[in-house]
């Protein structure tokens, strides 16, 4: 049977002493522990309850080299060690190193994404001469290490991978450039009574957009401050397909509590009858909408796509995100933009709180940006640090960041990086990151404000439970 991980019960097992050999040996074998820590067994949780259940596994560990497991027979079993045993991968580092140095990108990534685990990996290249290495793990440290703002000469490494192509060497040549000019050149900055702001609200609509009705008093401010609005998005809102990882997006917390005791998991409901339900409830968006909800902008760029016509009807959800966050910056060019102080991209499901666009000039250098990540250590499975959420700079940086799709350069670089390194050619925040690391530039922590992801329509618990009494599915006990 399969080991919880999530963060009340595993809290619940060490108190009565239950988290034991077989427990390690089954969550460091099971190829879908991360999955489960992430995805499953602490659904909807904020992830200070994933933070709080890797410490508890962590400081609670057995020996993990007296344990029946094999540890370097599976890439899974090594990312497992990394992750839910870290301090014992990481002080036993030169065991583990010459297999971490051959895994994939993913798993490279999986892996760096706690950092002491870089840093041990870190320490271990530095002191000794690796015989071989794979292209994934390469781009995976060199992307980290210029996030974590450390020295590393990735060049070494380059003669002992066989299957590098020389326009792969120069993007690692370039990227470095790139960081180690911008890193050296700070932009002189005077402050204005009156800012001229470029906001681009790009993405999928999932929510009221009147949940904006707080950035007049943020932006335009006492000091009548001018706003530029580029909207670009698609008609359908909201409706990507329900999925048991995506419910606490679709379901309230008491419609969810309500399936687990009756069905025991979100895993028994029937998804499809709601998935179509949802196709019925949501209204597509029209231009109206858009205008109503940002009036206070003094001049209006408004796009809405036709998803069911190709190009769009041919492209993932993550690639019709890079398309609309590119859309204004293709269609007008980026000098077009110069004239502006600051360019804030933000999602239309997120509410942007507690903002001064003063502040965020004064925080940032040129080539900078602010993204929606507050934290020491950014660098994320999901993202390579890099959120796509809310994003801020000047327009030199802003326009790089957004511009990096276009419908007649689809041999971007990025895209076919990916794509050799097994990953989707889009792959949400991963390809902006790689756009960041590119043009050289750097995210900084966000200090400056907060925001509240709105997921759109949820099915209330009354909308389950009427589902449950129709098919006589409901425990009335």
């Amino acid at each position: 049977m399969r080991k919880t991980l999530n963060h009340h019960e595993l809290n619940i097992n060490y108190q009565e002493g239950k988290l034991d050999d077989d427990f390690y040996i089954s969550v460091l074998e099971d190829p879908y522990s991360v999955r489960n820590l992430y995805y499953r067994d602490n659904l909807g949780e904020p992830y200070s309850a994933i933070e709080s259940a890797l410490k508890i596994l962590d400081d609670n560990s057995p020996d993990i080299f007296k344990l029946n497991v094999r540890l370097l027979e599976n890439p899974h079993s090594i990312i497992n060690a990394s992750i839910f045993t870290s301090s014992q991968f990481s002080g036993n580092i030169d065991y583990f190193a010459s297999s971490v140095l051959n895994l994939s990108f993913s798993a490279s990534v999986k892996i760096l994404s706690h950092a002491n685990n870089f840093n041990a990996l870190y320490e271990y290249i530095h002191n000794n001469e690796a015989d071989k290495i794979s292209k994934g793990f390469l781009f995976a440290f060199t992307f980290c290490a210029i996030k974590k703002a450390v020295e590393f000469d990735p060049f070494h490494f380059i003669k002992n991978i066989p299957s590098i192509d020389e326009k792969e060497k120069i993007f690692v040549e370039n990227i470095f450039r790139a960081n180690k000019k911008n890193k050296e050149y700070k932009l002189k900055k005077s402050i204005k009574s009156k800012l001229k702001i470029a906001l681009f609200v790009s993405g999928q609509v999932r929510s009221d957009l009147s949940i904006h009705e707080n950035l007049p008093g943020m932006l335009v401010g006492d000091d009548d401050n001018q706003v530029d609005l580029f909207f670009s998005s698609w008609r359908k809102k909201g409706v990507s397909k329900i999925s048991e990882a995506k419910s606490p997006r679709f379901f309230t917390k008491e419609a969810r509590d309500l399936v687990a005791d009756n069905l025991g998991g979100m895993q028994n409901l029937n998804l499809d009858y709601f998935n179509s339900l949802l196709f019925e409830r949501i209204n597509r968006l029209d231009i109206d909408e858009v205008e109503s909800s940002f009036s206070f902008c003094e001049n209006k760029f408004i796009n809405i796509d036709d998803e069911s016509c190709p190009p769009f009807s041919e492209m993932s959800n993550p690639e019709k995100m890079y398309y609309h966050n590119s859309s204004w910056v293709n269609k007008l060019g980026e000098d077009y933009f110069s004239e502006y102080d600051l360019v804030i991209k933000i999602r239309p499901d997120i509410e942007l709180k507690s903002f001064s666009p003063q502040k965020v000039l004064d925080k940032i250098s040129d080539f900078e940006f602010m993204t929606d990540y507050k934290g020491e250590w950014i660098y994320k499975i999901w993202g390579l640090g890099v959120g796509d959420q809310v994003l801020m700079s000047s327009p030199n940086v802003m326009t790089g960041l957004l511009g990096m799709y276009s419908l007649s350069r689809q041999d971007a670089f990025s895209k076919k990086l990916l794509v050799d390194l097994k990953q989707p050619p889009y792959s949400g925040h991963v390809n902006l990151a790689i756009r960041a690391l590119e043009l050289g530039y750097k995210p900084i922590e966000n200090h400056c404000f907060s925001i509240a992801l709105h997921d759109g329509y949820k099915f209330s618990k009354e909308d389950v439970s009427y589902y449950l009494r129709d098919r006589a599915l409901l425990d009335v006990k």
